[in-house]
C-alpha cells in the first residue's frame, strides 16, 4: 500500500483551507440565512464569555467551553463578533491541520488520505450545518468541529500506525479525547468504547495507558486553571440535560436514525464494513466497528440535520485496506472498494453542501439583510440577517383549545389547555419566523412597561436575551437555551412571558414548571404581545 505523498497532502489542504478560508475572511461579515434563534444563542454565550463568565460555573450549557473558546479568543484580541465567529474556524483549521496531515501520512492509503484531508477541511470550514439546503449559518459548529476531532481519532486508533510512535499516537489520541470532551461530550462518550476496544485487540496496550495518562493529565490541568468545581458544574449541566423532556434530541426519533427509510442504507453500510472487514481477517478492525455504529448512530440522533458524518472516517478505513490486495486478497479488497463507493455516494449531497457554503456565504446580496443586534452593540454590527427570516412574523396557532370555534373535537387531541400565571391565560402560538423583530418589539414592551435598567429577566421561551437588546444584565446562572429546573430564576428580578413563543411546546412547559414551583408573581404589566411579572 502507498502511503500519501506529504506534499500532495499539503497542497489538498492548502488548497481547499485557503479557497474556503478566503471565501470566509472576503465578506468580513457574517450573513445568516437560517437558524438565526441558534446564532441569539451563541452570541448569548459569547458576549457572557467575552465579559469573563465561564461555561458551568457561570450559566448552564450542555456544550464544552471549548466550541465557545476560539470566538471568544479573537474577540479578546479585537475583533468583532461577527469576524470573531467567521475567523474561529480558519484558526480551527490551523490548529487541526498537523493532525490531518499526521493521521492521513502514518495511517491511511493514498487515495483515502487525499479524500480525508478534503474531507476533514470542508467540515472545518463550512458555513452550514449540511442537509441539502442552500441556507448559510453558524449553527452547530462544534458538531462539525467535533466530528473532525472523532474521525482523528478514530484512524489513529483503529489502524496500526507505521514505526514505532506508541508514546507519541497515545498522547496525541489522549489529546483528541480531552478536545472531544470539551467541546461536545456526546462525542467523547460514544467515541471512546469502540477505540479502545480497537487499541486493545490489537494490543496495543502503551498507546491505551498513555491516553488514559493523558487525559488525566488534561483533567488536572483543567481544574487547576479553572478549578475542580469547573467539572462538577460540567457533571451537573450534563445531568441535567439528559433528564429534561425539553430537548432529548434534536430531530428524527432514534428508531427512524436506525432503521427509517432514509437511514437504513447507511446502518446497513456499517453492517457490511464489519462483515467484510472481519472476512478480510482484521478483527480487531471489524469489532471496534461494530462497537462504534451504536455510538455513530446516537450521535447522528442527537444532532439536527442527522447527516450521517460518520462515514467520512468509514471511507478512509475501507478505503485504505482496499488498497492492500496483497495482503487481503482480490476478493477482500474488491468487496471493500465497492463499499468505498458506497459510502463517497452517501457523503455527497450533504457534503457538496457543506463546501459549497463559503461560496454561498460570500455571494450574499446585502440588500437583503439586516442587522441582528441593535445599536447598543455596536461590536456587532457586522451580523445580518436575511430580511423575510428576521422580521416576518409568521407564527402556526391553534382553533381547538378550549373555548375556540374549532374545539368540538379537542378531547381527541393530546394537548393540554393553555397554561395560566397571574390569571393571564396564553394560548398556544408558535412563531417560525422573526426573531429579530420579536426581540425589538418585545424589548420596547419592556421599556414600556417600566423594567428598570440592569435587571435580571427569566423568559418562558427559548429565546430569553435580552440583556443583547436592551440595558439589562446576563441573568446568572441561567441557560442560553432553556433545559429543566428553572435555571437561574433565583437571581431574576422579572418573569417575562410572550403570548407567543419560538418553542411552543418549551414554552407551556416552562410556564407549567413556574406554576409547578409556585412561586410569587406579582404582574407589573402587559401588552398584546408580553406580560411582566415581578418576582420575590
Amino acid at each position: 500500500m502507498s502511503r500519501p505523498n506529504p506534499l500532495i497532502l499539503i497542497g489538498i489542504l492548502a488548497l481547499f483551507g485557503g479557497v474556503l478560508g478566503w471565501l470566509t475572511y472576503s465578506t468580513g461579515i457574517y450573513f445568516l440565512s437560517e437558524h438565526e434563534g441558534d446564532t441569539m444563542h451563541l452570541l448569548d454565550i459569547v458576549f457572557r464569555m467575552h465579559d469573563g463568565a465561564l461555561p458551568h460555573l457561570d450559566f448552564e450549557t450542555p456544550i464544552g467551553i471549548l466550541a465557545f473558546l476560539p470566538i471568544t479568543y479573537l474577540m479578546d484580541i479585537g475583533y468583532s463578533v461577527g469576524q470573531s465567529i467567521l475567523y474561529s474556524q480558519i484558526l480551527v483549521m490551523l490548529c487541526l491541520a498537523p493532525f490531518i496531515l499526521y493521521v492521513a501520512w502514518s495511517r491511511l492509503s493514498a487515495p483515502a488520505g487525499y479524500a480525508f484531508a478534503a474531507l476533514s477541511t470542508t467540515l472545518i470550514l463550512a458555513i452550514s450545518y449540511g442537509g441539502t439546503g442552500a441556507g448559510t449559518s453558524m449553527s452547530m459548529h462544534y458538531n462539525r468541529w467535533a466530528w473532525v476531532v472523532s474521525a482523528l481519532a478514530i484512524l489513529l486508533t483503529l489502524l496500526p500506525g507505521r514505526g514505532r510512535t506508541a508514546v507519541f499516537d497515545g498522547v496525541l489520541v489522549g489529546v483528541l479525547f480531552s478536545l472531544l470532551a470539551l467541546i461536545k461530550v456526546t462525542f467523547f462518550m460514544m467515541i471512546l468504547p469502540g477505540t479502545m476496544a480497537a487499541l486493545l485487540l490489537q494490543g496495543r496496550r502503551l498507546e491505551f495507558y498513555m491516553i488514559l495518562a493523558t487525559g488525566l493529565m488534561v483533567f488536572l490541568a483543567v481544574a487547576a486553571v479553572l478549578g475542580v468545581g469547573f467539572w462538577q458544574a460540567y457533571a451537573e449541566n450534563l445531568i441535567t440535560v439528559s433528564g429534561s423532556e425539553v430537548r432529548p434530541h434534536t430531530g428524527l426519533p432514534l428508531t427512524h436514525i436506525v432503521a427509517g427509510p432514509a437511514f437504513l442504507p447507511f446502518t446497513a453500510l456499517g453492517f457490511l464494513a464489519y462483515h467484510f472487514l472481519n472476512r478480510a481477517g482484521l478483527r480487531p478492525q471489524a469489532l471496534g466497528m461494530i462497537i462504534l455504529l451504536p455510538g455513530f448512530l446516537f450521535i447522528t440522533w442527537q444532532n439536527f440535520g442527522n447527516d450521517p458524518v460518520w462515514l467520512v472516517p468509514l471511507l478512509a478505513i475501507v478505503l485504505t485496506y482496499a488498497a492492500q490486495e496483497d495482503e487481503i486478497g482480490t476478493t477482500h479488497a474488491s468487496r471493500l472498494t465497492i463499499l468505498s463507493v458506497l459510502a463517497a455516494m452517501f457523503i455527497l449531497p450533504w457534503g457538496l453542501t457543506l463546501a459549497m457554503s463559503p461560496l454561498r456565504h460570500a455571494s450574499q446580496d446585502m440588500e437583503a439583510y439586516e442587522r441582528v443586534l441593535p445599536d447598543i452593540r455596536p461590536e456587532a454590527n457586522d451580523i445580518f440577517v436575511r430580511r423575510d427570516r428576521g422580521y416576518s412574523m409568521l407564527a402556526q396557532t391553534f382553533f381547538d383549545d378550549p373555548g375556540d370555534p374549532w374545539d368540538a373535537n379537542a378531547d381527541l387531541l393530546d394537548r393540554k389547555a393553555p397554561r395560566e400565571i397571574g390569571g393571564i391565560a396564553f394560548p398556544h402560538c408558535e412563531f417560525m419566523a422573526g426573531s429579530v423583530n420579536w426581540f425589538r418589539q418585545l424589548a420596547a414592551d419592556l421599556e414600556s412597561i417600566g423594567v428598570p435598567e440592569s435587571s435580571q429577566l427569566f423568559t418562558t421561551d427559548i429565546l430569553g436575551a435580552f440583556w443583547l437588546h436592551g440595558p439589562y444584565e446576563p441573568l446568572k446562572n441561567g441557560a442560553p437555551w432553556y433545559y429543566a429546573n428553572l435555571s437561574g430564576i433565583e437571581n431574576a428580578d422579572y418573569l417575562i412571558v410572550p403570548k407567543c413563543g419560538f418553542a411552543e411546546r418549551v414554552r407551556q412547559i416552562i410556564i407549567q414548571d413556574v406554576i409547578d414551583a409556585e412561586i410569587e408573581v406579582d404582574l407589573v404589566g402587559q401588552t398584546e404581545r408580553v406580560a411582566v411579572f415581578a418576582l420575590p
